[in-house]
């Protein structure tokens, strides 16, 4: 066990099946019901060899703060970052993925909201306060159940490396094909998302 200073001390834990029923409420406090994975679904998947998952507590074992990521093999996909919405407004989410982009020290990719609501604005916003970057690139979350669609969003990135601008287009589509097979396993196969692996069809 880890701790992290942000105003107060938080210990830092590795999530644990245990820990679902606190993480499963604050996600659904946190995220619109589309792009979150049915609850047994959502089990199952922070169970993956690949996932990893960090907690931030404090007060015993009260949750502020949940990271779910995957370990690809030359990136980091962070699925959902959530804070406690009595904790809020502190910082506390910018300085725990500052931390975290540093202590990786190897390049990072996740999504964000277009900037169609004031929410989303606030989101894509405060990733980039964070030292991420938006790509240009067309990209859409895949469906994650079988009564949604896939979500156009950006991708943003970070990476202690630079790439250079003529192999990145390259690079970028080898990752987005990982990020939807492995990643988004679970839901790939479903009809709905079936367009988005047809850019990947050799």
């Amino acid at each position: 066990m880890r701790e992290f200073h942000h105003h107060r001390t938080y210990q830092v834990e590795k999530y644990k099946d245990s820990d679902f029923p606190q993480v499963w409420q604050l996600l659904i406090r946190s995220f619109p019901r589309e792009e979150l994975y049915a609850k047994e679904v959502m089990a199952d998947h922070l169970r993956e060899e690949q996932s990893e998952t960090w907690l931030l507590k404090y007060e015993q074992d009260k949750l502020a703060l949940v990271l779910i990521t995957h370990k690809m093999q030359d990136f980091y996909f962070i699925e959902y970052l959530a804070v406690s919405p009595e904790l809020r407004g502190q910082g506390l989410g910018g300085a725990f993925m500052r931390h975290f982009r540093m202590a990786l020290n190897k390049a990072i990719l996740f999504e964000s909201e277009l900037p169609h609501t004031e929410t989303a604005k606030k989101r894509l916003k405060f990733h980039q306060s964070c030292g991420f970057q938006i790509l240009d690139l067309p990209y859409a979350m895949p469906a994650v159940r079988p009564d949604t669609d896939p979500i156009p969003m950006h991708v943003l990135a970070s990476s202690p490396q630079k790439i250079s601008e003529e192999v990145l287009p390259d690079v970028l589509q080898e990752a987005i094909e990982e990020v939807y097979t492995e990643v988004y396993s679970e839901v790939i196969d479903l009809p709905q998302n079936q367009e988005l692996l047809s850019d990947f069809d050799s």
